[in-house]
């Protein structure tokens, strides 16, 4: 269920043509800073948690199934 949200969140901030396997690494240069910013905002509001970004731990969003990990370790469900 986390992962359809998180495609979800990934699209709404523009990144499409995701790859279908969630362990695969998103593409380095798609998710720069700025689309990463989107990205945390788009996670906090769909599953309603504050996401720390100090310090930033750039291996959290490599992967659909990392930012599905974080998002657990985080208390998301």
């Amino acid at each position: 269920m986390h992962t359809q949200r998180i495609r979800n969140a990934l699209e709404r901030i523009g990144l499409t043509n995701l790859p279908e396997d969630t362990h695969a690494k998103l593409e380095h240069g798609r998710l720069d800073s700025l689309m990463l910013a989107l990205l945390i905002i788009e996670l906090e509001r769909e599953f309603k948690i504050k996401i720390p970004v100090m310090p930033l731990v750039k291996e959290h969003y490599e992967s659909i199934d990392s930012i599905a990990k974080h998002l657990i370790d985080l208390g998301a469900q």
